[in-house]
């Protein structure tokens, strides 16, 4: 279990769909690391996703680094870079974006992303 997590409290609170979703993964996240250690690295798949979801509907003017959930969110990517790399029930294309989110900054993804 990762110790980071071991401690957190999941508490709801009201936000705009992209943040409910990450406090939804999160506290998913939390849950299966205290009472289902066995199915961890699924919950960290299941962030993942919800983590490249979150990125790409996020507006661009929200992506600063003064939106804690922003910076919560790439910073734990950036340190998931092996799981993803090595997730075998993560599609390639899944793949591709996290790791290209994880790199490079989200503005600048995203931007890359429409074209």
């Amino acid at each position: 279990m990762n110790e980071k997590f071991r401690n957190l409290k999941v508490v709801p609170r009201p936000g705009t769909i992209y943040e409910n979703a990450m406090d939804n993964a999160g506290g998913m996240l939390v849950l299966t690391a205290r009472n289902y250690p066995d199915l961890y690295q699924e919950a960290v798949h299941f962030y993942c996703i919800q983590a490249m979801w979150f990125l790409l509907h996020i507006p661009v003017s929200e992506m600063r680094e003064d939106n804690g959930l922003y910076m919560r969110v790439m910073e734990y990517l950036r340190g998931l870079r092996r799981f993803i790399l090595t997730d075998k029930y993560m599609p390639l294309k899944y793949k591709r974006d996290l790791l290209v989110f994880a790199c490079l900054p989200a503005k600048k993804v995203k931007t890359l992303h429409k074209k």
